[in-house]
Formats: C-alpha cells, sequence, structure tokens
C-alpha cells in the first residue's frame, strides 16, 4: 500500500475498497499508511464493507474520525453488481481472511477482480493456518480479542455509571446528567474538525459543561428550577453546535451514530487502558467523598449547617460525572451511557431506600444488563444498543410492576383483616 499511494498517478483520488473489514483493524492500519504515504495533493476515497451489521458498526466506531472513509454494506458471497458496485470503479481492493470464509473462493475472487480499473491492485491476505486454528478452537465467545475487550470495557462502564448513575438520581440531577452525556458529541466531533482526537473532545466539551452547569447555586427554594433551565440551554447550544462540526467537516465522521451510539466491538487495548485510568481515579474520589456527599444530596441545608461544604462537592461531583462520561462515550456514545446512568440507579431505588444496599444493586444491575447484551448481541444482527437499553428497561418496568402488585396484594389483605367476620351476641 505504501508504494501504490507514493505512486498513484491521478488525476482523481485514489479509490480503494476494503471487502471483510470485521472489526476495522486493517481499516485502521491501513489508512494510517495512506495517510502517511501518499503524494502530497493526493485525495483517497476509502470504502470500508463488511456483511454484518454489527462488525460494520465496530469498524465504523473504531475508525469512523478518519479523514474520507466511507462506509457500506458487501457480502462477498453475492454478486457485486447486484449489490451496486460497478465494475473497474476501484484502483485498489483489499481484504484479509475473506476468500477462507467464501463458500466459493474462485468465484469471489473472480468478482472482486472485476471491480478493478485496469492496472488495478487485488490484495488479499489468507493465512490458512491461522484461520483454522481459530475455528478449531470451537469459537466461544471468549475466543475473540475483540469480545475480550468489549466484556472488560463494559464492566468498567457499568461500574462507573452505577455508582455515579446512584448518585445522580438521588440528587435529582438525571437532566444534568444527559446534558453531559449528549455534548460529548459537539465535542467528539469538534475535535475531529480541529484535527484533534475525539477523546480529546469529549473530556473537553463534558468538564467545561459541568463547570457551567455548577454555576448555579443548588441551594435555595428555585435553585432547581434555574439549575434546568441552564442545563437545558447548554444541551440546546452545544447539540446544534455538534451538528454544524459534522457539516463544516465534510467527510466522514463515522456516521452521527458512530458517535451518538458508540460501538462496544472494535474496543482497543489503549481505549480499555484510558477508561481504566479514569475509572481508577474517579471511583478513589468518589469514595473518599461518598459520606458528606450523601448526606449533602439528601438534605443540603442541613449538611451546610453541620459545616458540610455542599457547594464544592456539588461542583467535585458535576466535575465526575463528567470524567466518567467523557472516558465512556469514546466506547458507548453519548447515548448509550446515560441509560447506564439512569436505568439501573432508578431499578435499585425502586427497590429499596438503603443507599449502601442501593448502590451495590445500583452496579450489580448494571454489570448484568451490560453482560447480557453482549452475549446477545454477539449472535444477533442487531446492535447492542438495543439490547442494552431494552434490558434496562425491562427491569425497571418489572420491579415496578412488582411494588405495584404488591402494594395493592397489601392493602387487600389489610382490607380483608379489617372486616368483622361476626362476633358475640
Amino acid at each position: 500500500m505504501r508504494r501504490i499511494a507514493a505512486t498513484h498517478p491521478g488525476p482523481g483520488p485514489l479509490r480503494v475498497l476494503e471487502v471483510g473489514a470485521a472489526t476495522g483493524v486493517t481499516t485502521e492500519a491501513v489508512t494510517r499508511v495512506l495517510a502517511a504515504e501518499g503524494r502530497p495533493g493526493t485525495a483517497v476515497d476509502y470504502l470500508c464493507t463488511e456483511a454484518s451489521d454489527l462488525l460494520l458498526d465496530a469498524a465504523r466506531a473504531r475508525t469512523g474520525t478518519r479523514p474520507r472513509v466511507r462506509f457500506a454494506r458487501f457480502d462477498v458471497h453475492h454478486d457485486p453488481h447486484h449489490q451496486g458496485f460497478r465494475p473497474h470503479s476501484f484502483d485498489v481492493v483489499i481484504g484479509a481472511d475473506v476468500l477462507a470464509a467464501a463458500h466459493d473462493p474462485e468465484g469471489a475472487a473472480h468478482g472482486l477482480a472485476e471491480l478493478l480499473t485496469p492496472g488495478g491492485w487485488l490484495l488479499l491476505t489468507e493465512p490458512m493456518a491461522a484461520v483454522e486454528e481459530w475455528h478449531a478452537a470451537g469459537g466461544p465467545i471468549w475466543s475473540y480479542p475483540f469480545m475480550v475487550n468489549a466484556f472488560a470495557a463494559g464492566t468498567m462502564t457499568a461500574v462507573l455509571a452505577g455508582a455515579l448513575g446512584w448518585f445522580m438520581v438521588l440528587r435529582r440531577q438525571s437532566f444534568t446528567g444527559h446534558t453531559l452525556a449528549l455534548v460529548g458529541f459537539p465535542g467528539a466531533a469538534g475535535a475531529v474538525l480541529l484535527g484533534l482526537s475525539a477523546l480529546t473532545g469529549y473530556f473537553a466539551f463534558c468538564l467545561v459543561a459541568a463547570l457551567v452547569i455548577a454555576a448555579v447555586p443548588r441551594a435555595g427554594r428555585f435553585s432547581g428550577a434555574q439549575e434546568s433551565a441552564l442545563t437545558g440551554t447548554v444541551q440546546s447550544f452545544l447539540l446544534a453546535c455538534g451538528y454544524l462540526f459534522v457539516v463544516l467537516y465534510r467527510g466522514s465522521l463515522g456516521g452521527v451514530n458512530a458517535l451518538l451510539f458508540g460501538s462496544f466491538l472494535g474496543i482497543t487495548v489503549g481505549q480499555v487502558a484510558v477508561l481504566a485510568a479514569v475509572a481508577a481515579v474517579v471511583l478513589l474520589v468518589l469514595a473518599a467523598i461518598g459520606r458528606p456527599l450523601l448526606f449533602a444530596s439528601v438534605d443540603p441545608e442541613v449538611a451546610a449547617g453541620r459545616g458540610v461544604r455542599v457547594r464544592a462537592l456539588s461542583v467535585l461531583f458535576l466535575l465526575l460525572l463528567a470524567a466518567a462520561t467523557a472516558a465512556t462515550s469514546q466506547i458507548t456514545g453519548t447515548l448509550l451511557v446515560f441509560a447506564l446512568l439512569v436505568m439501573p440507579a432508578a431499578t435499585a431505588q425502586a427497590l429499596t431506600g438503603r443507599p449502601g444496599l442501593g448502590l451495590a444493586l445500583t452496579v450489580l444491575i448494571a454489570v448484568a444488563v451490560t453482560w447480557l447484551a453482549l452475549v446477545v448481541a454477539f449472535s444477533s444482527p442487531y446492535p447492542i444498543g438495543f439490547f442494552l437499553t431494552s434490558f434496562a428497561f425491562g427491569g425497571y418496568v418489572l420491579v415496578r410492576l412488582g411494588r405495584t402488585v404488591a402494594g395493592a396484594l397489601r392493602r387487600v389483605s389489610a382490607a380483608a383483616r379489617a372486616v368483622p367476620t361476626g362476633g358475640a351476641r
């Protein structure tokens, strides 16, 4: 690819088609080489394809912020022409382990070759021994490195979101948490527009938004209304900025879906490391301030009278929430992190009012929902976000229904005991 990029004659862009992208490992490596080795002024039109929507979302989440990378579905088992791909429309066709998985390897190779322009390049890597060894393992979920990363990141995300979400729901700041989750979208889009990493944008926008919202004191009769008004204003403005950044970028940001919904698949070891570091710091700080924060959340006036620094705790909690949201948004997207922040906490608080037990239940529910969603999504063509939110919502509905039925039974039982059954005359 280095030689092809360096010798591309032009004048049009170097048109590259990748088939069988899986989780985007090859895409990431090739696009990095093309960005570094192409002639000055040489444009690249890179089309990343995969037959599975699930894996295509993973590739999009991994490499969607790279310039001039597009994504589409393509199945090597079917005629390319019937899938909307015209003959002689690509300078390079690349694929890793594509023919090994094809039902008709010779026919698949012939169909890919027809997509090339005269003098084009067909680059396929087929390590057959590695493929046979991979399938010989039986294909359990833990045999896939990207799923190991997904479970590691998912567990840390669930613990982090569960712990902070419990306090967030207790403090009636769900709208604030929703806003902090959403502003990661314009942050990531703006960072990519400036040539920075999306992670930089997540942290910058989330932390600044937290400081802006924290400018409204929570004490006072109308403090809740003032905070809600400011939060809604910040959310609306930054969302508009996010869509503006996407338009100004004039490239592919992996689709808005990649930033809003993310993907647990295609997670890199570096992303897991960043999430682990942020989770460790946030949870340590939260453990240190947990008792006074609980006191200030339940009764801020009394807590302030007892010498608790309610204002400082409020600001610190918002910063912790913003940091956790930024770290997890790179994996879950800016919308799914809110589902993990709210629904497990709401479910646990519907089950018990005891702080310690409620916090533990919140984390357990968040981890269970995340693991279950990962297992189901692994063998399903549908996105993991649907399963994650559906399982979390289903758990909350079941708990609320259970409480309603239990309350009705208690009232019926009490009424039955109150009805006289007869007495002495």
